[in-house]
């Protein structure tokens, strides 16, 4: 039966373990270390301590040496850092402001030193709880030394009712749950000591992994609403002279060609409410709409530039959404800071096709190029490359890859993830 326990424990620790280390190698980047990880990864180490510890002294109970009371007295410390320590991460996430409830945060640790102590002299007393030939048996004081640690937990409890309902409201009920676990199984730590060990690694596992992804979503959708905020600012700052353009050429037109004028007219009434539907419409669309919006500001440049502004399109595959304004920002960039820059204008290649696992918009101009790595050039060219890069990475787990060589030219590619990466639909 010890053996069976102590296998079961180590089981557990390796559990945890594997949690830790997922966790460190793979959640640590998506947010802010400091502020939610620390805690945790000290809770799921000391736990796996305490379950290593204790199988260690399950397996030695006849011996009683050095290492067997050093393991235990390690059980009993990883235990009370593990109370302390989840109330001070509840602190944490909860962002506790409050100096009462502060203040209660604070007692847990005289708690836990008081309960530390008094383990400890039980270990030689017994009074607390010893080992028989078939188990650990509780002892005549058994309740009184589980006082220090109830404390805790009813502090606990009382700070994860006081915040029932924060933003992400399940975070709490999942928290009292999961910390309910090794509280209801000090009860029957008579007929299994090792029930509230596994217990308190199941709960913290389980808080952990919860908080994890939960704080992973609430960044991506702050994430979101950032990207879409600065998408609308600057959608909303639309430049003065390229308005003035145009309507001087409409009205140029009026007077001319009337015919052309109402053609020129309803390019820019398009454009325009490309520009708006991209504002208050952050969900996906497809590249077919996209791609009207593209002819439209296109056919506005060729009534200022004519035949220097050449446009081709190969478009292999048009089965792909994508967010509003990816593709005529790039367009826009490569006639104003590419092609019309030379004497005799270029071209604009935009096609795309795919493979099994990503749909490829690519935008290719032959004009004058620049250095991806000159400082001067980032400032006029990166603050819309690096908008929409973000937005496809936020919105769809896209990402776009920059290649240019000066005066030969600019390839921007743009990755979508088939079916599937969209976070704000």
């Amino acid at each position: 039966m010890l053996e069976i326990s102590a296998a079961l424990e180590i089981y557990s620790a390796f559990i945890v373990g594997a949690v830790w280390v997922c966790s460190y190698f793979f959640l640590d980047d998506v947010y802010d270390i400091r502020r939610y990880r620390r805690i945790p990864y000290v809770l799921l180490a000391t736990v796996m301590l305490a379950l290593l510890a204790d199988a260690y002294a399950l397996t030695h109970s006849n011996q009683r040496d050095f290492l067997f009371y050093l393991s235990e007295l390690v059980v009993y410390a990883t235990h009370f850092i593990n109370l302390t320590g989840t109330a001070f991460y509840c602190a944490k996430i909860f962002d506790i402001q409050d100096p009462k409830e502060m203040r209660l945060v604070y007692v847990t640790i005289p708690l836990a030193i008081i309960g530390f102590i008094l383990w400890t002299i039980s270990l030689v007393s017994g009074n607390f709880g010893h080992f028989e030939p078939d188990g650990w048996q509780r002892g005549p004081l058994y309740y009184f030394g589980s006082i220090p640690g109830v404390m805790i937990a009813v502090i606990l409890f009382y700070l994860l009712y006081r915040h029932r309902n924060y933003p992400i409201r399940h975070i709490p009920a999942v928290m009292l749950i999961a910390f309910s676990i090794p509280l209801a199984l000090t009860f029957f730590r008579q007929f299994n000591y090792q029930l509230q060990n596994v217990g308190i690694a199941l709960s913290i596992v389980i808080v952990s992994l919860v908080v994890d992804l939960e704080q992973i979503q609430e960044k991506r959708k702050l994430e979101v609403e950032s990207i879409s905020a600065n998408t609308a600012i600057s959608l909303s700052q639309i430049k003065p002279h390229f308005l003035y353009n145009c309507i001087a050429s409409i009205g140029y037109l009026c007077e001319k060609d009337p015919k052309a004028a109402r053609k020129a007219l309803s390019y820019f009434s398009n454009y325009l409410r490309g520009n708006l539907d991209a504002i208050d419409n952050p969900k996906p669309i497809s590249l077919e709409k996209e791609m009207e919006h593209v002819k439209s500001y296109v056919a506005l440049e060729k009534m200022r530039f004519g035949d220097r502004v050449r446009v081709e399109y190969d478009l292999q595959n048009t089965d792909i959404d994508l967010p509003a304004m990816t593709v005529q920002p790039i367009v826009e960039n490569a006639i104003k800071h590419g092609i019309t820059k030379k004497e005799n204008g270029g071209t604009v290649k935009i096609s795309t096709y795919g493979n099994k696992k990503e749909d490829i918009i690519c935008i290719e101009d032959d004009g004058v190029g620049f250095d991806v790595n000159a400082t001067n050039n980032k400032a006029t060219q990166s603050i819309a490359l690096n908008n929409i890069k973000e937005r496809i990475r936020v919105f769809c787990d896209g990402r776009l890859n920059v290649e240019s060589t000066p005066d030969k030219g600019t390839k921007i590619t743009i990755y979508l993830p088939k079916n599937g990466g969209w976070h704000n639909k």
